[in-house]
């Protein structure tokens, strides 16, 4: 037994209780140590950045998977316009589509970059939309 405690293999003194004390301990001097020191500012200023990341990454992803859904969306109605019989009215379809499908592309690229985004296309039924993208 005395080799196995040698080795840190046995019983210890205290045991879970001990530990568990132990490490609430080293966590509320972590806890202390971040809040208060000479980098007290930097380390509130980071979490603060740290939190407007968070938010932006969140805003951009939703923004970014409603696009897909619209883009996905606009796609399956191209393709079905396109097994439509030649007429004005699949010509007319098929230009409204592709002009929908560039704003969606160009606003999601413009959302990935950063950058302030502002378009215009006309929807299946003549009404104009905008597309009013502001930087993050």
């Amino acid at each position: 037994m005395e080799n196995a405690k040698a080795l840190g293999l046995g019983s210890k003194e205290g045991g879970f209780e001990k530990t568990r004390e132990d490490v609430a301990t080293k966590r509320q001097k972590w806890s202390e140590k971040l809040k208060v020191g000479k980098n007290e500012t930097l380390n509130k200023e980071l979490r603060e950045h740290q939190e407007n990341l968070q938010q932006l990454k969140n805003m951009t992803n939703a923004d970014i998977t409603k696009i897909d859904k619209d883009l996905r969306e606009a796609t399956a109605r191209q393709a079905e316009i396109s097994r439509m019989s030649n007429s004005p009215e699949k010509t007319r379809l098929q230009d409204l589509y592709t002009e929908k499908i560039n704003v969606l592309r160009n606003q999601k690229k413009a959302i990935k970059e950063g950058k302030a985004f502002i378009a215009t296309y006309t929807d299946e039924d003549g009404s104009p939309k905008s597309v009013n993208q502001q930087a993050h």
